[in-house]
C-alpha cells in the first residue's frame, strides 16, 4: 500500500514555498496519513526505526510499467556475476569487467556492513546502488552466501526475456542489416552472450532506451531506409520542411504585429463565438452564433493568420524535429557500422600479410 499525498505547497500567508526538513515526516505528516487510514478502516503502517524497508518511487513504477533502468541494469549485473563465479575475489573480478567499482561500507546508523555498486556509463555519469536499498541478497554477507549455493534473484533472465518480447514485434529481414538493428539486437541478447562484459559499454545505455531503439528500427521499415543514401535524403527532406515552416511561423508572427485595433476585435470575436458554439447551445442560439460567425470571418482577410495557425505551425514544426533527432542517430549508426567495417577489413588484410 502506498499513498500519494498533495497539497498547496506555497503559504497563502506570506508566500513562502515549503521546504522539508529533517523530521517533518514524522512529526506532521506521518499523523495525517494514520489518520486517513483508520477513517478508510486500515491499520496504520508501523515499523522499528532500524528496518524500514521500501523501495523508491522509481523503481516501483519501473517494476509496476515493465520498464527497466538503472536498479534493475545494476541487479541483473550483480545477479549475472554471482551466478558466473565460483568465490568472492571471483565475483568482485567480474564486477570490474562489467564496468563496475564495489565499494565495502559500514553505517553506524544501521549498524550494518554494506556494498555499493557503482557503474560510470560512457557520458561520465555514475550510477550508484548502496546493498541496503536494494531488495534482499546483495549485502556482502547474502553475496557470499549466494555464491556459494548459486541461489537468489535472476534478473538479467528477467530482463532477457522482457527484451525477448519486445523484439518479436519486429520483421527482421526488412532492417536486420542496419546499424540501428544491430544495435537493438546487442542490446536483446545482452544477457544471452556467455560473457555480455565483451559487448561495447554502451550496451547498456540501448536496454534502457529498447523502446526508442525498437521505434527506430520500425520507422527504418516503414520508409524503406535500408541505405544511407536513404537515409541523407530523408534528412535533408525534414531540413527543408523545417526551414519552410520556420519562415512561415516568422510571416504570421509579423503579421499579427501589425494587425489594427479592428482586425484583433474581429480575431477575439471569432475565438468567442467558435467557443460558444463548441458548448451545444440551443438550436436557435446555435444559428444566431453561426450566423454571426460567418459575417465576422468575411471581415477578416485571408491573409491574417490567427494564434491557432501560430501554434499549428509550431506543433508541426517540434514533430518534424523530433523526426529529424531520430534520422540524425539512424544515421549515425549507420556510420558506425561502416566505420566497424573498415576497422574488420584493415584487421584481415594485416593478418593475411603477416601470415
Amino acid at each position: 500500500m502506498h499513498a500519494h499525498i498533495i497539497f498547496n505547497s506555497v503559504n497563502r500567508i506570506d508566500g513562502y514555498k515549503y521546504r522539508y526538513n529533517k523530521g517533518d515526516w514524522k512529526k506532521y505528516i506521518q499523523p495525517i496519513t494514520d489518520q486517513l487510514c483508520i477513517q478508510h478502516g486500515i491499520s496504520p503502517l508501523k515499523f522499528e526505526e532500524d528496518k524500514k524497508i521500501g523501495v523508491s518511487y522509481a523503481s516501483w513504477n519501473e517494476k509496476k510499467n515493465k520498464k527497466i533502468g538503472w536498479t534493475r541494469i545494476i541487479q541483473a549485473d550483480v545477479d549475472w556475476a554471482v551466478n558466473h563465479s565460483d568465490t568472492l575475489p571471483e565475483f568482485i573480478d567480474q564486477m570490474h569487467r562489467f564496468g563496475y567499482q564495489v565499494k565495502a561500507g559500514k553505517s553506524k546508523k544501521k549498524n550494518i556492513t554494506y556494498l555499493t555498486y557503482i557503474y560510470t556509463d560512457d557520458d561520465g555519469r555514475q550510477h550508484r546502488r548502496r546493498s541496503y536499498n536494494m531488495p534482499q541478497g546483495y549485502s556482502p554477507e547474502d553475496i557470499a552466501k549466494r555464491i556459494k549455493q548459486k541461489s537468489g534473484s535472476r534478473m538479467y533472465e528477467e530482463i532477457a526475456d522482457l527484451l525477448e518480447k519486445k523484439h518479436t514485434s519486429i520483421p527482421v529481414e526488412i532492417v536486420k542489416n542496419t546499424g540501428t538493428y544491430r544495435r537493438m539486437y546487442q542490446a536483446v541478447s545482452y544477457y544471452r552472450l556467455p560473457n555480455p562484459y565483451a559487448v561495447r559499454s554502451g550496451v547498456r545505455k540501448d536496454i534502457l532506451n529498447i523502446d526508442r531503439l525498437i521505434d527506430e528500427v520500425k520507422y527504418i521499415r516503414d520508409n524503406a531506409l535500408t541505405s544511407k543514401n536513404a537515409i541523407e535524403e530523408r534528412e535533408a527532406r525534414l531540413e527543408s520542411q523545417i526551414e519552410v515552416l520556420t519562415r512561415k511561423k516568422w510571416n504570421i508572427k509579423d503579421s499579427q504585429e501589425s494587425l489594427s485595433n479592428e482586425q484583433i476585435r474581429l480575431l477575439d470575436r471569432k475565438r468567442e463565438l467558435e467557443n460558444e458554439l463548441s458548448q451545444n447551445p440551443d438550436d436557435d442560439k446555435f444559428e444566431k452564433l453561426q450566423d454571426e460567425l460567418e459575417e465576422v470571418m468575411t471581415l477578416i482577410p485571408e491573409e491574417i493568420a490567427s494564434d491557432e495557425d501560430a501554434v499549428m505551425v509550431s506543433d508541426r514544426i517540434k514533430d518534424l524535429r523530433r523526426e529529424l533527432r531520430m534520422v540524425k542517430r539512424i544515421k549515425e549508426n549507420e556510420t558506425s557500422k561502416e566505420n566497424l567495417k573498415e576497422k574488420d577489413k584493415e584487421r584481415n588484410a594485416k593478418w593475411k600479410i603477416t601470415n
